[in-house]
């Protein structure tokens, strides 16, 4: 699950409920990079110089654009 907000958000990991802090710079994807809510996504899980989790290498899983869990 993704909570977006300008240039940052939130991805929810299923195995642990953590709420894992995404920058937009951390989506490979080409063109603009943007997640959608509900969208299904791959992460490296990591911790940020805070500890707090952190979403590294995020990729849209293939052919989910969100709509399914709306």
């Amino acid at each position: 699950m993704v909570q977006r907000r300008e240039g940052f958000g939130f991805i929810t990991g299923d195995a642990d409920a953590k709420d894992y802090f995404v920058h937009f710079s951390s989506i490979k994807t080409t063109g603009f990079s943007a997640l959608s809510e509900g969208q299904r996504v791959e992460f490296t899980a990591a911790s940020g110089d805070d500890g707090k989790p952190l979403a590294l290498d995020v990729t849209v899983l293939a052919g989910d654009d969100g709509e399914a869990s709306k």
